[in-house]
């Protein structure tokens, strides 16, 4: 569903396209740059800016105001809270807060309403305690997701998103470092 005075650009490149997944919800006033992807089940709130060449996960929850930096992406499952302005990319099933943006926990209350076993979220926990509270880089903290925690389609999501952004993910908490 698509609300009022919603602005979604077309493609700037030929043969490419702007693509919005089935079952999203695209809340009014929100804007959509040129070649974003924007998968299926999302909810932009009302005044999103997603700039172009941008990459938005499936069951994304952006919520008002927030807004996205040209070619940055958003992970499945990620709850970005109301204004937030996300510079860097933001891996799966995590909940970022504050400006500027930092990470903030994970998603569990609605991963749970979806149907993720204590396990899933458990393991999801663990391996981002390893990014984002051992004070280790991202490098090492892979390292030791890997070693970890129990292979699973989870925690492989969480390895591939990280290693295909270069390893730049959104920050850590000051108060954490």
């Amino acid at each position: 569903m698509i609300r009022e005075q919603v602005i979604i650009n077309r493609s700037i490149r030929e043969g490419r396209a702007t693509r919005i997944g089935s079952d999203s919800f695209i809340m009014a006033e929100s804007h959509i740059g040129h070649d974003c992807n924007v998968k299926g089940k999302c909810v932009i709130g009302n005044g999103v800016k997603i700039a172009g060449d941008t990459e938005i996960g499936e069951c994304v929850i952006m919520s008002s105001n927030s807004m996205l930096h040209e070619g940055c992406k958003i992970g499945n499952w990620a709850l970005i809270k109301g204004g937030c302005r996300l510079g860097s990319n933001v891996p799966p099933y995590v909940i970022i807060a504050h400006n500027p943006a930092v990470y903030y926990g994970i998603n569990a209350v609605v991963m749970r309403k979806e149907g993720f076993t204590e396990e899933q979220i458990d393991d999801i926990a663990k391996a981002y305690r390893h990014v984002y509270q051992c004070g280790t880089s991202v490098f090492n903290a892979l390292r030791r997701i890997e070693a970890d925690v129990q292979d699973s389609p989870v925690r492989q999501a969480i390895i591939d998103f990280i290693k295909s952004c270069d390893h730049r993910i959104i920050a850590i908490p000051q108060d954490l470092m």
